[in-house]
């Protein structure tokens, strides 16, 4: 589920990378791509920081919290 998530966080990138244009060297280039990985990774972990940690710490019903964390997750990328 994580790495799909990541998937669609990645092809959202895509439309703001559009905009810069693409290194000439090969150590631009690698930048770039590491950069954008690393941006975009740590964006998907932010997000879910933000809502499975505190759901999580919450609510002490173990089973309750992955269904609500499961449905928050569900609702942001849906929407």
């Amino acid at each position: 589920m994580s790495s799909v998530v990541l998937l669609i966080i990645y092809a959202i990138g895509t439309r703001y990378y559009t905009n810069v244009p693409l290194p000439t060297d090969l150590l631009g280039y690698s930048y770039f791509l590491s950069a954008y990985v690393g941006h975009f990774g740590f964006l998907a972990i932010a997000a879910w920081l933000l809502i499975a940690l505190p759901i999580s710490l919450v609510i002490p019903n173990q089973w309750l919290a992955r269904t609500l964390i499961t449905l928050a997750s569900i609702f942001i990328v849906a929407s």
